[in-house]
């Protein structure tokens, strides 16, 4: 199965001179000051949904009342990413299992403090396309021979782990070792969750995203009435690659912002 690796940002540029700066993280760590990028940018792009605000305000009020709760029910309800949260719970040196997903809702709350114009890159549910591929995925995922394969996720999970694990490049300087064990962990995870929905589906799934994510760096160009505007994406390390890929081919899809103004202060 081929995989990219990056620790760092990958910047593309428009043909009019706009960027998108592509950020990897791993899901439920907290990066360290070092690590958080040092461009300066005009809007922020999400591989969300629109609802994952209400959701991520829900999980704090979780994370309110009983600390650590989400966690820990990603680990009892098992699954692959119960094992991800697993394997990170066993790597001291790193703020992990933290809900909401920590960098992405870093930025969130900086676009809302300084206003910034805010794209969900995932389309919403009454979206046809969408909801034919949703059907389609749920389709595939509820195939026997995937049925059989999830019985013990376990076992295709540390074998992917395994391969990662010696093939993850070592972390930059800033970060320790066992920044590469989460890559390695989280490289698992993605690769089981696409396995699941199928190549076919997965490169549909991109070549959307990529779309719509060059569409954004359009609109917020019009938005802002000039051309060299930076777009801020974060997202999963090991989905970094397949997306960058589609970019530059990508026809671009109107995307419409959303530019919610809240009281909560900005995460340096």
């Amino acid at each position: 199965m081929p995989h990219e690796y990056s620790w760092e940002d990958v910047v593309c540029t428009t043909s009019v001179g706009s960027k998108v700066i592509f950020h990897p993280t791993l899901p439920t760590i907290v990066y360290p000051q070092s690590r958080r990028p040092r461009s300066e940018w005009d809007g922020l792009a999400l591989m969300e949904i629109a609802d994952v605000i209400s959701m991520w305000e829900e999980e704090e009020r979780d994370e309110k009342a009983s600390k650590g709760v989400n966690a820990e029910m990603a680990r009892i309800q098992g699954g692959i990413f119960g094992l991800m949260i697993s394997g990170f719970s066993l790597l001291p040196e790193l703020q992990a299992g933290v809900f909401p997903d920590p960098e992405p809702r870093r930025f969130c709350r900086n676009a809302e403090r300084h206003q910034r114009p805010i794209y969900f890159i995932e389309p919403s549910y009454n979206d046809e396309d969408w909801i034919d591929f949703l059907e389609k995925s749920a389709k595939t995922m509820s195939h026997w021979k995937k049925l059989l394969g999830m019985v013990r996720p376990g076992r295709r999970f540390r074998k992917r782990l395994k391969h990662h694990l010696s093939h993850v490049p070592v972390p930059p300087h800033y970060l320790s070792d066992e920044y590469a064990t989460a890559y390695a962990l989280t490289s698992s995870w993605w690769d089981c969750k696409e396995w699941l929905i199928g190549e076919e589906l997965a490169h549909r799934r991109n070549k959307r995203m990529a779309s719509r994510i060059k569409g954004a760096v359009e609109q917020l160009a019009r938005h802002l009435s000039r051309d060299d505007v930076t777009l801020m994406v974060p997202i999963f390390a090991p989905w970094l690659g397949p997306i960058v890929q589609e970019f530059d081919t990508a026809n671009p899809e109107e995307i419409s912002s959303s530019q919610t103004i809240t009281n909560v202060q900005e995460e340096e």
